[in-house]
């Protein structure tokens, strides 16, 4: 499993530059299509309520 934190105005062009390399594409979890991608802004900066939603979107990961 491969997690990354996104954040709203960078992440779209970020991931599609991760998507294209080729590095990327050889991680075994990319391949099992086993990445999750966590809402960086609200995990990292609301305190107890941005830590509940990392672990809820975890444990919804790790669930799948």
């Amino acid at each position: 499993m491969l997690g990354f934190f996104n954040y709203t105005n960078k992440a779209p062009a970020l991931t599609e530059e991760w998507q294209k390399s080729e590095v990327w594409k050889s991680l075994k979890a990319v391949k099992n299509n086993h990445v999750y991608s966590l809402n960086g802004e609200l995990a990292m900066g609301l305190g107890p309520i941005g830590q509940q939603y990392g672990l809820e979107t975890l444990i919804q990961a790790m669930g799948k």
